[in-house]
């Protein structure tokens, strides 16, 4: 089985900024509230993500928007409330997620989340045609001619993790 195709990548930053202070008082708008906002809102659709998979055998992982927490950031000491926290994730989006709505959708739990809540993207690619499978593309049939030659089962798949084939991809078929 052959992967030909690449989810756009973001690993995105979330800064929540807040009230500062000693933990022993409850300070308004702490960076601690927004986070939670965040993490609950990107949770859900993580969730939603996972059981539109589990819903139809026929998908992979590359067909649907894959989310992860990988990093929570901040703080400087444990009874001191901090400026601010900043919670990453490794986000692949589905090649049938618009680019532009999910990211407005982002901006949205920002705002919803507080004050100063902001988005930092450590990769942002721009949203990719479908490889076509089909004579109008010449490395397919090249690929595809060889593989029947050598009697090679392929199946087209999504593949969510090849960093690298994002430069593969800027460059068109002839």
């Amino acid at each position: 089985s052959h992967s030909l195709f690449v989810c756009d990548s973001k690993e995105i930053h979330v800064h929540c900024p807040g009230t500062p202070g000693h933990g022993s008082l409850m300070h308004p708008n702490t960076a601690g509230e927004k986070v939670r906002i965040i993490v609950d809102r990107f949770m859900d659709f993580r969730q939603e993500q996972k059981k539109k998979l589990a819903a139809n055998p026929q998908l992979t992982v590359g067909d649907v928007t894959t989310i992860n927490l990988t990093q929570l950031k901040g703080g400087v000491q444990s009874n001191v409330v901090p400026p601010e926290l900043t919670v990453v994730f490794d986000v692949r989006l589905a090649v049938t997620q618009d680019h532009k709505e999910f990211e407005t959708l982002l901006k949205s739990w920002c705002q919803e989340a507080g004050e100063g809540t902001h988005l930092h993207f450590e990769q942002k690619n721009s949203k990719n045609a479908i490889t076509p499978l089909n004579e109008s593309n010449p490395y397919w049939s090249a690929f595809k001619g060889a593989c029947n030659t050598l009697q090679l089962k392929v199946t087209p798949a999504i593949f969510p993790g090849g960093t690298d084939s994002r430069f593969v991809r800027l460059v068109s078929p002839p």
